[in-house]
């Protein structure tokens, strides 16, 4: 658990943190371990090497595994397989769900044209934090983008009290209302 939390922090650190996590890892758990091999999956990933990436993931595959999942559907997006990617994202929200992987799977829904799926991982994610108000406002705006403006306002309503002082909350609110009739 220390070691993904440290992944998961170098990541945001760059990439000097990362290899010194991925060192790390290879002195404690040895360089053949599962969290190795898929932390030097990452690291190809966000270089560009793909077929390094590949040529882990293939043989580190475990259908049941959320990281891999997330891993693949990172890989298919830097070659451009959105749809790919989003099964992916999908079976990894399944396996484990956090906001984050919902996030990710949802924002990848969206830009597939798939509104539909976006809302419904969003929708996940809320019953997990429904403090969020970045999904909460988005999940708002893909409801109304699918003209179901009631449950948009639903939303809309919920930021207004998480955020009363918003104006542009009550003004969404207000135009969803209209738009119901």
């Amino acid at each position: 658990d220390l070691l993904k939390l440290l992944s998961e922090l170098s990541q945001h650190l760059g990439p000097e943190a990362e290899r010194e996590v991925g060192e790390a890892a290879a002195r404690l758990l040895g360089r053949g371990s599962r969290f190795f091999m898929m932390h030097r999956a990452f690291e190809y990933i966000r270089s560009n090497q793909s077929g390094d990436a590949a040529e882990i993931l293939t043989e580190m595959r475990d259908e049941n595994d959320p990281v891999w999942h997330q891993a693949q559907g990172h890989m298919l997006l830097k070659q451009g397989d959105k749809v790919g990617a989003l099964q992916h994202f999908e079976k990894a929200s399944r396996l484990l769900p956090q906001p984050e992987v919902f996030d990710t799977a949802a924002a990848v829904a969206h830009s597939c044209g798939q509104v539909d799926v976006a809302v419904e991982l969003l929708e996940r994610l809320l019953n997990i934090d429904p403090e969020d108000v970045r999904s909460r406002q988005n999940c708002a705006f893909l409801y109304a983008q699918l003209n179901d403006f009631r449950n948009a306002a639903r939303h809309f309503t919920t930021l207004c009290d998480l955020q009363p002082h918003h104006a542009q909350h009550a003004m969404n609110l207000a135009a969803c209302l209209a738009q119901q009739g």
